[in-house]
């Protein structure tokens, strides 16, 4: 082997490992940011519902790890999903009830909007991308129960009496859940519409990162979370 051959090779070689570990790192960076941004957005949701309940006095409201509560919650949803709606209004007012289920999903709202804005017309450092790139992409997924709800249980199960923000808001504020449940996804969608394609270079680095990250931070989450807000 001639010693020029010899020395581009070992410079190609040089070149693949240290852009090789380049990734590595673009890699470690956006998974990291985006564990982050899973129980981030969640302890944020649920301060959503805990401190519009405050604002509307609802007595002994607390917050732990992944939810919200306050002074006979429950009787008063399940009244209410009865359809017993004058006995509900007899606990707390329906309308209060139904701004403090709306919360969460509107901090979920401008969490996205606001990342999704960020992302498109900013260039934050790997760090910061990557954590919106996890809101953007990740808060919003959980409104697909309420599709789930109207394609597959409400058709087959029509009593069925499940509980989740979007029908919660609808049972409160006396709506069809299609109208808040819909909307929720379709802001996913144009989330991801608009954020994947800004994700070069090394997309399909990011992504994988952006969309597993969240996931492994909210198991983490579950975990340690009852410790830190039991």
């Amino acid at each position: 082997m001639s010693k020029p051959y010899h020395f581009l090779v070992h410079r190609e070689i040089g070149f693949i490992e240290a852009m090789s570990e380049k990734r590595l790192s673009l890699f470690a960076i956006w998974l990291l940011a985006a564990v982050l941004s899973g129980p981030i957005g969640i302890v944020l949701h649920e301060l959503g519902h805990f401190a519009v309940a405050v604002a509307c006095g609802f007595p002994e409201t607390r917050m732990s790890f992944a939810s919200a509560s306050y002074q006979n919650s429950q009787p008063f949803w399940q009244t209410l999903a009865s359809g017993d709606r004058e006995s509900a209004a007899a606990i707390y007012p329906l309308h209060h009830a139904g701004y403090v289920a709306a919360a969460g999903p509107a901090v979920t709202a401008l969490l996205i909007l606001g990342s999704v804005a960020i992302l498109f017309f900013a260039k934050p450092n790997d760090f910061i991308a990557a954590f919106l790139c996890g809101l953007a992409l990740m808060a919003g997924v959980r409104s697909v129960t309420g599709i789930y709800y109207i394609l597959a249980v409400r058709p087959n199960y029509p009593d069925a009496r499940p509980f989740f923000d979007e029908i919660n808001i609808a049972r409160a504020l006396d709506l069809t859940v299609d109208w808040i449940a819909w909307p929720s996804v379709l802001l996913v969608l144009i989330a991801w519409i608009v954020v994947v394609p800004k994700l070069t270079p090394d997309r399909w680095l990011k992504l994988p990162a952006a969309i597993i990250g969240p996931i492994i931070g909210i198991l983490i989450w579950a975990q340690i979370g009852p410790f830190i807000l039991p």
